[in-house]
């Protein structure tokens, strides 16, 4: 045996594995962002799957303004632009990115605008010692996982915590707005909830109780659902199996709809929750759980590279499912969020038909049966079948959140679904199930 090259690719093998599962770069957002015009502007949102999207105006080169919808994202690295938008701005060019949000504009460095195909991808490169694509390279491709992930929904943007941290942020969920105002401007109303924000990034991370421990996790509005690790939610589980609800994502935890992550992860409503001061009698979560050869070392890097945004080791984040509730004022200047309830908690929201689904460029698959109690809860679907309709609805014109919205209903009832398979019409009747 050639010992020396066995050795060497057993090195190979290893740094492939360990090492070359690379998370898109976290650029430096401090001093990045730059205000003119009114000291604040307040804006509608559109509210789907649990998450907010907004109308912007960005400034051209030639100085003509060129709309587009905007993912509002606490979980992004970067403000993130679709190939095409960042080539039309310019920002490969370094033109600085400038937006217009109501009566407000807002200047970007270039070096914090990232194109999708940067931001997006999680790669797997086989030269450890390589070099990445600058920016402007990565823009040159033709793009599309933006909209892959939105389709029906034009979604151009994703306005990140780098910019919203630079201003007092609101999301006024019950008025369904988005205020931004100079540091100092607003008078906040709720129940003060200290975070720690990194300046790097403007990620907010707060402290969340669970059974008398203490957990780090980060304000991630970007997400539909509560997420913590596997390894938590699991540790929860053993100890609080009553907790379980559901195995499989369903409804709004089915959180990345683009694949086999929540296909078997466990989803678990915790009683007496707090954040803070803030206590809440129900917090939803889900731990997602990659399947195959390398969903462990993905998820591993995921948590490593959201810690990485954060500033320090989380164990989850709190999202869409819970904000919807409230009225949440960030004042990151002086490291303090204030939650204001605007409408209880929804305690039903799993109510639902148990699948857990994948929506993608418009398209609706079915990537696995959920299960209560260890009984899968649908009977005559299968994973790998296309969904067409719900209730006679054409799944293609949906959002993700039209199609949640769509499986969603009283314990009891039933949907129609038309579905394909293997070039065949199926039709099923679904229960809906009080996950």
């Amino acid at each position: 045996m050639d010992l020396k090259s066995a050795f060497a690719r057993t090195l190979l093998l290893c740094l492939m594995l360990a090492g070359c599962i690379e998370a898109p770069p976290i650029p430096d957002a401090r001093g990045a962002y730059t205000a003119s015009g009114d000291a604040s502007a307040t804006v509608p949102f559109v509210f789907d799957n649990n998450r907010m999207f907004v109308d912007l105006a960005f400034v051209a080169p030639d100085g003509s303004l060129r709309k587009a919808r905007a993912f509002v994202n606490q979980g992004s690295g970067s403000f993130v632009l679709t190939n095409k938008l960042y080539r039309e701005l310019g920002i490969g060019d370094g033109q600085p990115l400038r937006v217009r949000i109501g009566t407000m504009e807002i200047a970007a460095d270039p070096r914090v605008v990232q194109p999708e195909d940067m931001a997006n991808a999680f790669t797997i490169r086989l030269n450890p010692f390589g070099k990445g694509q600058t920016a402007a390279e990565a823009a040159k491709g033709p793009g599309g996982s933006s909209a892959l992930m939105a389709a029906p929904m034009n979604v151009e943007a994703v306005l990140p915590p780098g910019l919203l941290a630079s201003f007092e942020t609101v999301f006024d969920y019950g008025a369904r707005t988005l205020t931004l105002a100079a540091p100092g401007t607003l008078k906040p109303e709720g129940v003060a909830v200290p975070i720690r924000v990194n300046p790097v990034t403007g990620f907010a991370t707060l402290d969340v109780s669970v059974a008398g421990k203490t957990y780090p996790a980060v304000i991630d509005d970007g997400g539909s659902y509560g997420l913590f690790r596997a390894s938590v939610v699991a540790g929860w589980a053993e100890v609080h199996p009553g907790w379980l609800r559901a195995e499989g994502g369903v409804g709004e935890s089915n959180l990345t709809m683009s694949g086999n992550f929540e296909t078997s992860a466990p989803v678990m409503k915790v009683p007496d929750a707090a954040l803070g001061a803030l206590h809440l009698n129900e917090l939803g979560v889900i731990g997602p759980t990659p399947e195959g050869l390398l969903g462990g070392m993905v998820e591993d890097k995921f948590w490593d590279w959201y810690s990485a945004k954060a500033g320090e080791k989380v164990a989850g984040a709190i999202a869409g499912n819970t904000m919807k509730s409230f009225r949440v004022t960030f004042d990151y200047a002086n490291g303090m969020s204030y939650w204001l309830q605007e409408a209880p908690l929804d305690t039903h929201d799993l109510d639902q038909v148990g699948l857990t689904l994948v929506h993608l460029g418009g398209h609706t698959g079915i990537a696995g049966i959920a299960k209560k109690n260890g009984v899968e809860t649908v009977s005559g679907a299968q994973p790998g079948d296309e969904v067409l309709a719900i209730d006679g609805r054409p799944t293609a014109a949906m959002t993700r959140g039209e199609v949640l919205d769509a499986l969603h209903g009283t314990p009891g009832e039933h949907r129609h679904l038309t579905l394909k398979r293997k070039g065949q019409t199926v039709e099923i009747d679904a229960p809906v199930t009080a996950f």
